[in-house]
């Protein structure tokens, strides 16, 4: 086969810039360290590493949850924390009002703070994070947790959802806990109740006085009993005793009318040994009792009971009755026993320790979020190590390459110039 001047050229001048291209190539290969992955080259590094991106790009989503639940479970215990603070210092506060030693002024300086530290803890509540999403309102982030309502109380605003988020292919990971759990069902001797009640009945109990007792007791036989009632309906309950025995006396009194309570009395007498009638003149109940019997109540409650807050104001007062008919010992107030202090002490003890059971829990999401954190970190270190083995360069390999294609290069370069050279003339000598 014959080839003319012009062909060998031609294919020279091709193979030249082919290896050109080559060395370019292995150049950039050197120089970046990453080698190109083509599907036209090599369709199966290709893929792999398409999937193995993929899943990076997955681990990376992972990886912004894990971070962001565990700044949001950083946020709530640190909330949690200042919780506890100011209910230890509310019971410290309900140990120094017990104090008999107090004056006037002592006991509007306690009523203060706690009222300051009542409004923290409303503050603390509802916390956000960064991105301004209420901590503990459950799947209503946008809302605020608890709203303070026209008489004052504070009630959940949010739901008894759990904010979660996805930090793996098969798990989630919840980010808080509910508002309605964290501080609205402290456990108490008297049922759950909300850590915004304990600190108003708190705050009520320092307002009406808390050292007045919630038991009083005539030894005469019989006794004056004298009410602080609301204009308003308010429904009363408390238990009566007698030389008979006890009985829970219940009735609704509105302000300058006690028949209701004389009523619901004489109709437990046969069980009390005690009757009741009006005096003249004023808004004052006599007791009577059977052989001069003692006269005793307690455990008052106003309002709704259960867990609602009493209502404050409503009391009364007793006082002994001597043989002559005339009043004479002390006058013992009479109050719903939920505002004592000495109840208050143990409802604030009981929301301490449920703060810090929520705060238990809130560390064990944490822990679980750095464990998951750990996870993601091995696992991205291991789509690192497989994608390097796909697109990084051997520089050892790719140098030696590049010497052969340059010498290959050079010798071509060097025969094409020798070939190029001689003419017929040559050949005749």
């Amino acid at each position: 086969m014959k080839i003319g001047t012009r062909l060998f050229n031609d294919l020279s001048l091709r193979r030249f810039s082919a290896l050109g291209e080559e060395i370019a190539t292995l150049q950039g290969k050197i120089a970046t360290g990453r080698n190109p992955v083509r599907p036209s080259l090599d369709p199966v590094a290709a893929s792999r590493l398409s999937a193995a991106q993929d899943m990076r790009a997955q681990m990376a989503r992972f990886s912004g949850n894990t971070a962001r639940a565990n700044e949001r479970l950083s946020q709530a215990d640190v909330a949690l924390g200042e919780t506890a603070q100011i209910m230890a210092r509310l019971r410290e506060l309900t140990i120094r009002a017990s104090s008999d030693a107090l004056t006037t002024n002592d006991w509007r300086a306690i009523r203060v703070e706690a009222q300051q530290l009542r409004g923290t803890l409303f503050d603390l509540a509802n916390t956000r994070d960064a991105q301004g999403h209420s901590l503990f309102s459950g799947f209503r982030v946008q809302a605020q947790a608890f709203v303070e309502t026209p008489d004052g109380s504070i009630r959940y605003a949010g739901d008894r959802g759990q904010h979660q988020l996805r930090v793996s292919e098969t798990a989630r990971l919840a980010t808080g806990l509910d508002g309605a759990s964290v501080f609205g069902a402290a456990t108490t001797p008297s049922g759950p109740q909300s850590v915004f009640d304990i600190a108003d009945r708190l705050i009520a109990a320092l307002t009406e006085g808390g050292s007045l007792s919630g038991q009083v007791q005539a030894d005469t036989g019989r006794a004056s009993l004298r009410l602080e009632t609301a204009r308003d309906p308010v429904a009363w309950r408390f238990s009566l005793s007698g030389p008979l025995g006890h009985a829970e006396i219940a009735a609704s009194l509105i302000h300058g009318l006690p028949g209701p309570l004389v009523e619901a009395i004489n109709a437990a007498s046969a069980r009390t040994g005690v009757t009741a009638e009006l005096a003249e003149g004023d808004n004052r109940i006599v007791l009577q009792s059977l052989n001069s019997g003692p006269i005793i109540l307690s455990g008052l409650t106003t309002g709704p009971g259960g867990t609602a807050p009493p209502v404050p104001g409503q009391r009364a007062m007793l006082q002994p009755i001597g043989p002559d008919g005339a009043e004479r010992g002390p006058v013992q107030p009479f109050r719903d026993a939920r505002l004592a202090l000495e109840q208050s002490l143990v409802d604030i003890e009981a929301a301490g320790a449920h703060l810090s059971l929520q705060r238990a829990r809130i560390g064990a999401l944490a822990n679980a979020a750095t464990h998951h954190e750990r996870v993601l970190t091995d696992r991205q270190v291991q789509l690192d190590q497989l994608v390097s083995g796909i697109e990084d360069t051997d520089i050892a390999a790719a140098v030696t390459e590049l010497q052969t294609r340059l010498l290959n290069r050079q010798a071509g370069q060097q025969v094409f110039a020798k070939i190029s050279q001689q003419s017929l003339l040559d050949f005749l000598r």
